[in-house]
């Protein structure tokens, strides 16, 4: 029997002593028992030891030809093929090169399918337990290979240039730039590839011409705004900032005593009294009741003033914004409040401030000038109280029946009426102008149904517009790159500077000959008469155009130089890891002293850097991407989604940051992005979600009980949105990502003829779940979808914006008569939920948060290598998993074990 032969068994080249108790006789189990008690053993025999002999790879195929496809083909091909591939996943196209992307990961799950006794079905004819025993003993061996070569490749992160983000930050932190200085420059630099889900990795890093090129304009902008020239005469002294002010007592004319008679644009020869005033004009300032317009009806925001700015903002940077304003007597709820809009060209920047009460409301904003013959201008508003001059009612409904009258003659000449019905009607017409044409009552009126005692006012003074604002001169950079002043221009005071910016900007200790080589670039410069200014911008371009500037990873490609990271490149895999940027002060400080590879040191780092601000970009860009939120706004929900405004988008595009940076900071489980007793919100979130109490735009975190249904990711508004189609809910779509994200499970391509699920046909109701049934039944569909469909349908009770719901909505369904909907299911494991609640317990149980818990700390060690990670990666993963059960599944330790693994301190 086989088991007698494999009692002493010879396994690829190792001797291995099985004890004979492991063993019961084979005719007491059955035919499943059986298999699975093989498989055991081939599995134990696999992590035996390393192969001690040349792997044959001419032997592997043939195996694979004369005994494992013919073992697919009798029992696998005719399930899982390009026609049917049930539970979406085919046999009949895996390779032998079990170091092509996912294939490993492929042929393991094949083997764990045929492990557990689930492939082929108990249904179906079964195959000797010889020739499954050969099958799983190959794929063994094709795993434990991959694995060899992947350590003896040092498990190398490829080559990679910087992304965007991480040039626009490097470029930052280097030069002292601000970064909304920096944004309108690297917008030039073409957007960048992504892979395994994240635009880190090097196989998506492209770098062609356009790249180079683009890199080229780029580094120029950004010498010229490091470096000054000095030797102008103008940039001796800071630039004298440009001053925009506007005295409302001397700039407003005083209200128009009269107005036009009109109704649209329709006017009569008809001057009549205008009305109330809606402001005075005092000694010092202007006292607002209302806007300054002669339109006064609705307007819950008075234009104080629009002006030009086309001489204020001339370039890229902090404008200095002041209002003079003071409350003027009335009674209101809220504060007066300011809205500030800017426009040039395609830019537009827009904020809300309230009103300082001591007099001078004042902020400082970044602003964008953009070309230089585009209009400018800068509009300044108020909340006034609305409605508190109305439009005269007979003066209203004569100017309306006056403008009904010319259009009826406009419509009798158009249909081409008789003459003598447009006569009538143009009769008809003057007789209405000449009621307004005889009107000698005022426009408006005070609203009689408001207090006017109690009316909100205002004395508006002016504004002044200053800047730009620079906090010193020459810029930060400027001084610390010419170190001895600006005195000395000399070719050897360049060398001197480009020595010691240069260990910066490459992140490690540089050699003489790499010094010169940038300084030859200035003398050369120099030589041909540029300037001293120039020539040291042009050293800068230089630099940053080098592959050692922008490239992060640089293994030698020979295996034989394997070996650990130096403390310099520690240091650097590490910023980049938590900070997208270069490192700090400390620590290239650490690494030139030897210590950052200490473990306590290390360990302090990697605390000191989530703690720090600049760890924001490890929020932005992993969660980011991780959860797709940079993908959140791109599905525009119908109209019949009321409740859904530019507001809620936005603070549905941000919550996913604010939760993730919340576990983040206090370092809590990773099991909250599955369910959470607490939410990230603000006012307009906290409106949608149901809970009270909440106000004022920021974010804050929020307890919720088992009467708020939100908690962990599943209820974010945001991602409920992305996950429809804007018109309906899309429970399929909803499971992929699910399935995807947080189990590393994506369900494969469903078959050619699969089909779609369809929207509702005239005279049917049917809930999304209903027409899912619907679609399950046809053949080709059904085994994906009993896999698929419960991690969507337990979500339904979020609709298309996330609003949750009891009934079915949108699609046109309306009133009492909504249909209920069912979200119950049972997950592919057994485990049964009646309703979201359960739906999140059944997530946390043991087996599935040890899937959750790998799938997530997969997706992060992805995110830190800048490479795929795979099976051969597989021990690593099993040690982070454990480690985070170890610690409650906090995330700092999970982050911890990355950075200490071997993988990451390795190239």
């Amino acid at each position: 029997m086989l088991i007698s032969k494999l009692s002493q068994a010879q396994f690829s080249g190792h001797s291995l002593s099985i004890h004979p108790s492991i063993f019961m006789p084979f005719e007491n189990l059955n035919r499943k028992s059986q298999r699975l008690a093989t498989i055991a053993l081939l599995a134990v025999m696999s992590l035996a030891g390393p192969v001690a002999h040349a792997f044959d790879v001419a032997q592997f195929q043939a195996e694979y030809n004369s005994r494992v496809q013919p073992f697919l083909k009798n029992n696998c091909y005719h399930c899982h093929n390009d026609r049917v591939a049930k539970a979406g996943f085919r046999v009949d196209n895996l390779s032998t090169n079990f170091l092509d992307g996912r294939m490993a990961d492929h042929w393991k799950e094949a083997m764990d399918m045929m492990n557990l006794g689930e492939m082929p079905p108990e249904d179906e004819i079964q195959p000797e337990i010889e020739n499954l025993a050969v099958v799983v003993d190959w794929i063994n061996t094709g795993l434990r290979q991959a694995e060899l070569q992947a350590k003896n490749a040092g498990g190398a992160i490829p080559v990679r240039r910087m992304n965007r983000e991480e040039y626009a930050n490097t470029v930052r932190d280097l030069f002292s730039l601000d970064e909304e200085v920096l944004a309108p420059i690297m917008e030039k630099l073409p957007a960048d590839g992504s892979a395994e889900g994240f635009d880190r990795l090097g196989v998506a890093l492209f770098f062609d011409k356009i790249q180079m090129d683009r890199t080229i304009d780029v580094a120029t902008a950004v010498a010229e705004k490091a470096v000054v020239d000095m030797a102008k005469e103008a940039n001796t002294e800071a630039p004298d900032p440009s001053t925009l002010k506007f005295v409302a007592a001397e700039e407003m004319d005083p209200p128009n005593e009269k107005v036009t008679a009109r109704f649209s644009g329709h006017t009569v020869d008809n001057q009549i009294p205008a009305g109330p005033p809606s402001y005075v004009i005092r000694e010092n300032g202007v006292e607002l009741v209302s806007a300054p317009s002669s339109s006064h009806s609705g307007r819950e925001w008075a234009k104080l003033q629009n002006v030009r700015v086309q001489d204020t903002i001339t370039e890229d940077g902090y404008y200095t914004i002041r209002i003079r304003a003071e409350d003027a007597g009335g009674e209101r709820p809220e504060p007066h409040q300011f809205r500030i809009e800017y426009g040039a060209a395609h830019y537009a920047f827009e904020q809300i401030i309230e009103l300082d009460p001591a007099g001078v409301t004042e902020l400082t904003v970044f602003l964008r000038a953009g070309p230089p013959d585009v209009r400018k201008s800068m509009r300044f508003s108020w909340n006034q109280q609305p409605d508190v001059i109305v439009t005269e009612p007979k003066y209203a409904s004569a100017a309306r029946d006056m403008f009904e009258a010319i259009k009826a003659v406009g419509k009798a000449k158009k249909t081409k009426k008789s003459a003598s019905e447009i006569a009538a009607a143009e009769r008809e017409m003057e007789a209405k102008k000449d009621v307004l044409r005889q009107w000698t009552g005022p426009a408006t009126i005070w609203n009689p149904e408001i207090d006017l005692a109690k009316v909100p006012r205002l004395l508006f003074k002016g504004f002044e517009i200053e800047g730009p604002v620079r906090e010193e001169w020459p810029p930060k950079f400027h001084q610390r790159f010419f170190f001895a002043g600006d005195e000395r221009q000399d070719a050897e005071y360049a060398r001197e500077m480009i020595e010691r910016f240069l260990p910066f900007a490459y992140r490690r200790p540089v050699s003489a000959k790499e010094v010169n080589a940038v300084t030859e670039v200035a003398v050369n410069a120099l030589e041909e008469g540029l300037g001293f200014y120039p020539a040291m911008r042009r050293a800068l371009v230089r630099v940053l155009i080098s592959p050692k500037f922008l490239f992060l990873a640089e293994p030698s490609g020979h295996t034989e130089d394997r070996r650990r990271l130096n403390d310099f490149e520690l240091a650097t895999r590490l910023s980049y890891f938590l900070w997208s940027s270069m490192p700090d002060e400390p620590l290239f400080s650490l690494a030139a002293a030897g210590q950052l590879s200490q473990p306590e040191v290390l360990d302090a780092q990697i605390l000191r850097m989530l703690n720090d601000p600049k760890a924001k970009a490890f929020v932005r860009n992993f969660a980011g991407q991780w959860l797709d939120v940079r993908n959140f706004g791109s599905i525009e929900p119908a109209e019949e989604y009321k409740d859904y405004d530019e507001a809620l988008e936005e603070a549905g595009q941000r919550e996913p940051y604010q939760f993730f940076a919340e576990i983040l900071s206090r370092n809590l489980p990773i099991t909250n992005f599955i369910d959470s007793d607490f939410v990230m919100v603000n006012e307009r979130l906290a409106q949608h979600y149901g809970i009270k109490g909440v106000q004022g735009p920021e974010f804050r975190k929020v307890a919720i009980g088992p009467d708020v249904p939100r908690g962990g990711i599943f209820g974010m508004a945001g991602l409920m949105t992305h996950l429809s189609d804007g018109t309906r809910t899309l429970p399929i779509r909803r499971a992929t990502w699910v399935k995807t994200k947080l189990f590393d499970d994506p369900p494969g391509n469903p078959p050619p003829n699969a089909g779609e699920i369809q929207p509702n046909t005239a005279g049917e109701n049917l809930t999304v779940r209903e027409r899912l049934e619907k679609h399950r039944n046809e053949p080709t569909c059904a085994s994906c979808h009993a896999t698929l469909d419960p991690y969507g349908l337990a979500l339904e009770n979020y609709d298309v914006i996330g609003a949750w719901r009891e009934r079915a909505n949108g699609e046109n369904f309306r009133g009492n008569n909504r249909p209920h909907l069912d979200v119950a299911g049972t997950l592919p494991n057994g485990a049964s939920y009646q309703n979201l609640d359960e739906f999140k317990a059944a997530l946390l149980q043991p087996e599935m948060r040890e899937k959750f818990a790998r799938a997530f700390s997969k997706q992060l060690l992805t995110y830190a290598l800048g490479r795929p990670v795979g099976y051969t990666d597989h021990a690593t993963l099993d040690k982070l998993v454990a480690d985070l059960e170890a610690n409650n599944f906090a995330i700092h330790p999970l982050i911890t074990s990355i950075v200490m693994s071997e993988l990451f301190l390795t190239k």
